[in-house]
């Protein structure tokens, strides 16, 4: 029964002590898959540790070993591998340094900062297409409240003169056109 409660504490201890693992998102989509989002990620968190100096950016360099990502991320050294060429063929990223040494790895901002432009340009669009609908059914709405008050502003005499005008067609709406088009228009 000891021994349940010392593996029960140093499991709790173990869950505490570490420090989550952050994915990005969005990371997923670029990449086509979990791990290497996952590496690219912790490899971006890395980005916090370099010098200002370093990096331009456009691109930044990172120093990482495989046996630290993987203690970190748990994305054993082959899975690393596997990421690291994703990354290259994305055009992400780019490896520095001989075999057998620790690597240095180029991250290139830019083009991450393209293709993820490129992958949220669909919502961009659908949002932009939202505030214009939104933008135009308010106007409509006000124009119509305009429309409203200036009819309930007319006497009986200046509602069928304006009713003439729009041809009887017995719509407020109307006479409230043939009212705007009778106005000189201002530049």
């Amino acid at each position: 029964m000891q021994d349940h409660n010392y593996i029960q504490s140093a499991m709790l201890l173990e869950w505490i002590g570490q420090a989550p693992i952050v994915i990005n998102r969005a990371f997923i989509d670029l990449t086509g898959n979990v791990l290497t989002a996952l590496w690219l990620s912790y490899a971006i968190e890395k980005i916090k540790e370099v010098d200002a100096q370093e990096g331009s950016s456009s691109t930044v360099l990172i120093c990482m070993s495989s046996a630290e990502c993987e203690k970190q991320t748990g994305i054993t050294r082959a899975q690393q591998q596997t990421c690291r060429k994703t990354l290259v063929s994305l055009g992400l990223l780019s490896e520095e340094g001989k075999q057998g040494k620790v690597l240095n790895y180029r991250i290139h901002l830019n083009k991450m900062m393209q293709m993820l432009e490129l992958q949220v340009k669909p919502m961009a669009d659908a949002l932009q297409r939202s505030d214009v609908l939104a933008l135009t059914a308010q106007g409509n709405a006000l124009e119509a409240q305009l429309g409203i008050d200036w009819w309930n502003g007319l006497d009986e005499e200046q509602r069928k003169h304006w009713m003439t005008k729009a041809g009887n067609t017995g719509i407020a709406a109307d006479a409230w056109s043939a009212y705007k088009n009778e106005q000189p228009q201002v530049s």
